[in-house]
């Protein structure tokens, strides 16, 4: 009775051991390598999405097909990038707007490229701007030429330099106008004193051969902004300003006119009335593409004469001149400008 009591209480049980465990010979799981040539690829579509997301954020001007396209402007010429090869204290010019001292000595900024061979790509872009100029209307090259650009740090006052020193090499006599009334950087490229300058020259203080300083490039002349007026746009639009881009004109083969940016002030608006040409000025990776348009627009409501853009900074610097100039014009150019091409 005890044993049929004790196997009645005893649970029966449906486990059996089919076969013995053995030890895994290799991990388990997916291989090494098809996770990281997956995460690879990954990768790469992520990349390719992020690079179109960001062209598309993206909105500035970095080519000349750029600048044509959105700005509906030629492009004359493509300088490359000045600042590479720049000293620390450059770059500290640049920044801050005037060099520091150290020690009683005053440290450089940029200097004119086209004096030297320290930047032969930059030197060669301005001398295809002042050929592409020379080439820009049938009737021949503008006398007056306005540089300008719609915002700051565009390098607009370089670009005027460089452009008048290139011309000076090709003329008799050339004249770079400080017409930045605001803030003027012209004498500081040719360590001149801003003083006395266009303002006391408007202001009937002075004349012209008071203000004139001659620079170390042959014929090339340098008219300070001089000192800062109350009223820069009233200046810049009075018919004293009429009359001194007059005679100018009549002495000097030509006039390079520097001028603050457009935006914010009609300084630029208001001398491109005046002028015989106006060159606009972008930075690639900086200017705008709704910018340019603004600008070309306020431009051409106020009849101004645009002969083009010049890039600078820009991707391709090696790029033509705009197809926009044909060889139609090799006619009616000047002798210095068929003699220049065919060099």
């Amino acid at each position: 009775m005890k044993e049929m009591t004790v196997a009645v209480e005893v649970r029966a049980s449906n486990m059996s051991v089919a076969d013995r465990a053995v030890p895994p010979s290799a991990p388990s799981g997916t291989g090494r390598l098809k996770s990281i040539g997956f995460a690879m690829l990954l990768a790469a579509i992520a990349g390719v999405v992020l690079a179109y997301v960001r062209d598309a954020v993206d909105d500035t001007v970095k080519t000349a097909d750029d600048v044509e396209r959105w700005g509906r402007m030629p492009t004359l010429a493509v300088v490359p990038d000045t600042s590479v090869g720049l000293e620390p204290a450059a770059w500290w010019t640049r920044l801050v707007g005037r060099g520091p001292t150290s020690g009683g000595l005053t440290w450089s900024g940029p200097t004119i490229v086209v004096r030297g061979a320290t930047r032969p790509a930059c030197t060669d872009a301005y001398r295809e701007l002042r050929t592409a100029l020379m080439l820009s209307r049938p009737g021949g090259p503008p006398r007056t030429l306005l540089v300008a650009s719609g915002a700051d740090a565009e390098g607009k006052t370089l670009t005027a330099a460089n452009l008048a020193v290139a011309f000076s090499q090709v003329a008799r006599s050339v004249l770079l106008v400080d017409a930045d009334l605001r803030r003027p950087r012209c004498h500081r490229l040719f360590g001149l004193k801003s003083t006395p300058g266009l303002a006391e020259l408007l202001t009937g203080q002075c004349t012209l051969d008071d203000v004139l300083h001659p620079a170390d490039d042959g014929g090339l002349s340098v008219l300070p902004a001089g000192a800062t007026p109350p009223n820069p746009t009233e200046l810049l639009g009075s018919g004293e300003m009429r009359i001194l881009l007059t005679e100018a004109a009549s002495r000097f083969d030509y006039v390079v006119i520097d001028s603050p940016a457009a935006f914010g002030v009609a300084d630029a608006t208001v001398l491109s009335t005046v002028v015989d040409g106006v060159l606009v000025v972008a930075r690639g990776g900086r200017t705008r593409r709704r910018h340019l348009r603004t600008l070309r627009s306020r431009l051409a409501r106020a009849r101004a004469p645009i002969v083009g853009v010049v890039l600078n900074g820009g991707d391709d610097p090696s790029a033509p001149a705009s197809p926009y100039h044909t060889t139609v014009e090799l006619a009616s150019a000047p002798a210095a400008a068929r003699a220049e091409r065919a060099a």
